[in-house]
């Protein structure tokens, strides 16, 4: 009896457990998905490549006149 009660008691905890690591990906994969709608909606400089190409020869022109 003892050792039914011991194997009960790793099936508990083996599926709390496993329930600890989907809600932990869960977590992470809604905090990843909530930083690139972040992104999406106020993108960084990176994301305009050509605003930094055309403030680059604007300074260029200045510097050459």
């Amino acid at each position: 009896m003892p050792e039914r009660k011991k194997l009960l008691l790793w099936l508990i905890a083996m599926i709390l457990f496993f329930l600890l690591l989907l809600v932990t990906i869960w977590l992470v994969y809604n905090y990843r998905i909530h930083q690139l709608d972040r992104q999406l909606e106020r993108p960084t400089v990176s994301f305009h490549p050509n605003t930094l190409l055309q403030e680059k020869s604007n300074t260029q022109q200045t510097t050459c006149i």
